[in-house]
């Protein structure tokens, strides 16, 4: 949301919109998770989509990946 704000402020692009929200780095385990999935979709309704994209331990393992 900061970096739509910031075309608009900037006049990059004052008519941008918000087509959709993802969840990324999501860990359904979490109650923070729950909570922040569930304010999105008071905030965002029906842009809000039902995929999410996991947190992935093996990606942050991964070399390089720092």
């Amino acid at each position: 949301m900061n970096v739509i704000s910031q075309f608009r402020k900037e006049d990059l692009n004052p008519s941008l919109k918000v087509g959709a929200v993802l969840l990324t780095i999501y860990d359904e385990r979490t109650n923070l998770a729950k909570d922040i999935k569930e304010k999105v979709r008071e905030v965002f309704g029906n842009i809000a989509l039902n995929t999410t994209i996991p947190r992935s331990v093996k990606l942050a393992e991964a070399p390089g990946h720092k």
